[in-house]
């Protein structure tokens, strides 16, 4: 995948003062200034896209296929901060990391991300100035794909409707994208944060078809694991911003460098209440357990996706009670990936409210 960053001091193409995260994928590549522009045109989607949910996919999908119907090139309009953040309105707990955000693009197709850092000039950009610069000039954009309620320029003055209509008067066809709808209501990142708070990971990973993830580095701990019996690594997300799940005992599977398989385990996230002196800097602490491992972790990147919840955090009298409370903990661990095994796992509905995609018509109202 080709990144390309926008650097709003010079108004150019750059990698300049953009600092990678420390994962970066080998899939991304960011583009010296003046080494990069579409060919042919662009059909280009636009999102902070964070948790790539339905909706999202809707749009990427959307995007990819105009491009290519129309012998145009896939891009994808991001950010490499949260907005939110990077204006010092509130910092905004993600979903997903920059990297974990390339991945599943490239995944959907996408094969050029366009970062734009929303600071410096860019911060002021009017949504006609949005357009004539990054989607017309640098983009080449034949068409756009956006959400119904898709917001731009500064203090989110355009929405869908400027979009259509300083569209039409570039050239560039504007497409909008219909919400998706589960039983629990209109998929969106915000519903998405609140599930992952509660730890109702399960039905995160029903909705995006795969796992919450979070990456962290094993560091040592006050090695109390051993000693109950069942042997843990205290993981530390490698993302600041990282939204944790909320606390609780989890079943997960664990990634680690170099393997094509992942592991089964347990992981406690939480205030450790049967051992209270390990926490008394009040932070939670997220310990996991690779069944029927008994490999030394320390200082391994690791990533664990989150599969079911268990059951809360509880206070036992003692190790022996903790013991046995984990022992039943692996046992429901492993039977449910004997279920999953089986094909037991039923996906929840995803089912459309209303048309997911259209081509934008000044007389329609997206929001009907």
């Amino acid at each position: 995948m080709n990144v390309v960053v926008y650097d709003s001091g010079t108004g150019t193409l750059s990698n300049a003062g953009f600092s990678w995260p420390v994962d970066a994928p080998p899939l991304a590549e960011a583009i010296p200034s003046g080494q990069w522009k579409p060919s042919i045109g662009s059909t280009v989607c636009m999102g902070n896209f964070d948790g790539i949910h339905p909706g999202h996919e809707r749009i990427i999908r959307r995007a990819v296929s105009i491009a290519a119907e129309e012998n145009l090139e896939a891009i994808a309009l991001t950010f490499p901060v949260h907005p939110m953040k990077t204006l010092g309105i509130r910092t905004v707990p993600l979903l997903t990391t920059l990297n974990e955000k390339l991945r599943v693009l490239s995944d959907l197709g996408i094969r050029t991300t366009f970062l734009l850092p929303m600071e410096g000039e860019a911060a002021t950009f009017s949504p006609r100035r949005f357009v004539e610069d990054i989607l017309i000039r640098i983009l080449k954009a034949s068409h756009c794909v956006a959400g119904f309620n898709f917001r731009f320029g500064c203090g989110r003055q355009g929405d869908i409707h400027t979009l259509a209509t300083l569209g039409e008067e570039y050239g560039m066809d504007v497409h909008a994208s219909r919400p998706v709808a589960t039983d629990h209501g209109i998929i969106s990142s915000t519903m998405l944060r609140s599930w992952v708070r509660h730890g109702d990971v399960n039905l995160v990973r029903e909705v995006l078809g795969r796992p919450y993830t979070l990456d962290g580095t094993v560091v040592s701990g006050a090695g109390r694991g051993r000693r109950v019996g069942f042997r843990t690594a205290n993981v530390e997300s490698l993302e600041e911003d990282k939204l944790f799940p909320g606390p609780g005992v989890y079943w997960v599977r664990v990634n680690l460098p170099g393997c094509s398989e992942s592991f089964p385990a347990a992981m406690s996230i939480g205030l450790n209440p049967t051992f209270p002196g390990d926490c008394e800097d009040g932070r939670f602490k997220a310990e996991v357990h690779v069944i029927d491992m008994d490999r030394n972790l320390y200082g391994t990147r690791i990533q664990v996706a989150f599969m079911q919840r268990l059951r809360p955090m509880c206070r036992y009298d003692g190790a022996a009670d903790l013991a046995r409370q984990i022992a039943l903990d692996i046992k429901s661990i492993r039977e449910g990936e004997l279920n999953m095994e089986k094909g037991g796992e039923n996906r929840c509905q995803v089912r459309i409210l209303q048309a997911t995609n259209f081509r934008y018509e000044s007389e329609s109202n997206p929001n009907s």
